[in-house]
């Protein structure tokens, strides 16, 4: 990890993209908003989606197909990657801006010929209506209906069909983190289709009223599918096999 760089974009003495080096030789762009080193943080220094790291077995290099569901700029993707030399990686995001740096980062390493990047969401099929945050560009949600966002028209996808598009048997490692579009895309898919996955890493959130979109309901739904639940930090949840 190019150490000098991180520290000084950290204290605001950075302008512009930055390009992070890490440890294992991987790059990664980040711009400069918080929310991108943020997200570098959580994935790769508090290990937020590593089962290991909160006493779960996961064996990495055995997994063979992995989705991430809220790619962001890839910084997901990348640490899958890297933890699972012979998987293949499916990687939603619908924000176009997004996208674009998800698509430039998987390219700088190189990585083309075995992640498949979408500019997609998770929904019916239908194009819907994202509402996206200049200064959150995390936070970009099609239930954020009330907080000034920009409308942007997105095409979706099923997890059903996104399985079935990509011929995934076995899905080793699924990764969500979509903004409250995680409570459907779960309540939905059917039961043949949750017995092909093996783990799930997920952030949950609290932007609708729905009474389904808790927590509570969605690990019952979750444990009636056969899977075992840990919350193990805040508004984020393990459920494996």
């Amino acid at each position: 990890m190019n150490w000098p760089v991180y520290f000084l974009n950290r204290l605001g003495w950075m302008k512009g993209n930055v390009c992070y080096q890490l440890w294992n030789g991987m790059k990664i762009t980040t711009r400069p908003y918080r929310i991108d080193g943020s997200a570098l943080n959580e994935v790769w220094f508090d290990r937020s989606y590593d089962p290991n790291a909160f006493g779960v077995p996961f064996d990495w290099k055995s997994a063979k197909n992995i989705i991430d569901v809220g790619g962001h700029i890839g910084t997901f993707t990348l640490f899958a990657a890297a933890k699972s030399p012979d998987a293949k990686i499916v990687t939603l995001e619908p924000e176009p801006g997004n996208f674009v740096m998800l698509t430039a980062n998987i390219s700088a390493n190189k990585l083309l010929s075995r992640i498949t990047p979408h500019n997609m969401g998770l929904g019916d099929g239908q194009s819907i209506t994202l509402y996206t945050f200049p200064n959150d560009r995390g936070g970009n949600s099609v239930y954020r209906t009330q907080e000034g966002g920009v409308p942007v028209t997105i095409e979706t996808i099923s997890l059903k069909d996104l399985f079935d598009r990509h011929e995934i048997t076995i899905c080793d490692y699924l990764k969500i983190d979509c903004e409250g579009a995680e409570y459907e895309a779960l309540y939905t898919l059917p039961a043949e289709y949750f017995s092909r996955l093996r783990m799930i890493g997920m952030e949950y959130h609290h932007f609708s009223s729905d009474p389904k979109h808790n927590a509570d309901a969605l690990q019952e739904h979750l444990e009636k599918n056969g899977m075992k639940v840990l919350r193990h930090k805040k508004s984020m949840m393990l459920a494996f096999r």
